[in-house]
């Protein structure tokens, strides 16, 4: 059985603006604690810095490895960020949201879980947020296989969730290490929060594209459409075009 890595290094805004439908939303079937709601936060140790829980190398479903400062559940309730970064917020999804911080340094850090699917094709989103203190700065890379975005990114925690994603085609069942990844550079304060962890089945979909083809004026008709149109009329219309 052959592997499959994927990984986010931390994220990046949406890039969708079509209709989709055909898409099966997987994500129960397959993936382990997606909305971080499987930690119990009542038999976890308080982080009274952020008003959040420390649940280090202990989050429910996935493998948290390599460098990090700080690794809690949040809920609406939490305080702070770093730095003075701002306010969680609400989770995206449900009542829980995970938070990691850089370790003050150069470093990396992952957060993954393995599983095996089936032949098909795939999309995988993720809600985020991040922040960077002063000059310190994140390369943040969503990447599928060879296919890869590189950001970087600075400010405050911002109020809005932004919804990311990273499709990838499987022609064979096959383990897949779906997650996260983060490259901190300079980074006094980077702070990452995710949530809603979604995977769709998207081997059947069919994109309507934005604007629709009904929504394309025609010179002669006035919109295209699929009605019938005869001899006649149609060279009136051409008639028409040529003379303009």
């Amino acid at each position: 059985m052959r592997r499959f890595t994927l990984a986010f290094f931390a994220l990046a805004s949406s890039l969708f603006s079509t209709e989709m439908w055909g898409q099966t939303d997987v994500t129960d079937k397959y993936l382990k604690n997606p909305s971080f709601e499987e930690n119990d936060i009542s038999t976890m140790t308080k982080d009274n810095t952020r008003g959040a829980y420390n649940v280090g190398n202990a989050l429910t479903g996935w493998t948290v490895t390599g460098s990090y400062g700080v690794s809690d559940i949040m809920t609406a309730t939490a305080t702070a960020t770093d730095n003075n970064l701002g306010v969680p917020g609400n989770p995206s999804n449900g009542k829980q949201m995970y938070y990691i911080r850089n370790a003050w340094k150069d470093a990396t850090a992952s957060v993954k879980q393995t599983i095996t699917l089936p032949a098909a094709k795939y999309r995988m989103t993720v809600d985020s947020k991040s922040a960077h203190a002063g000059t310190s700065s994140s390369g943040r890379m969503v990447a599928a296989g060879e296919n890869t975005v590189i950001s970087m990114n600075q400010g405050s925690i911002p109020t809005t969730w932004n919804t990311i994603s990273v499709e990838f085609t499987l022609t064979q069942e096959q383990q897949v290490a779906l997650g996260f990844e983060f490259t901190w550079v300079n980074s006094a304060g980077a702070s990452f929060l995710l949530d809603n962890v979604r995977l769709y089945d998207i081997t059947d979909e069919v994109v309507q594209p934005d604007p629709k083809e009904t929504d394309v004026a025609s010179p002669t008709e006035g919109v295209i459409d699929n009605t019938f149109v005869n001899e006649e009329e149609m060279m009136t219309d051409l008639l028409r075009m040529l003379a303009k």
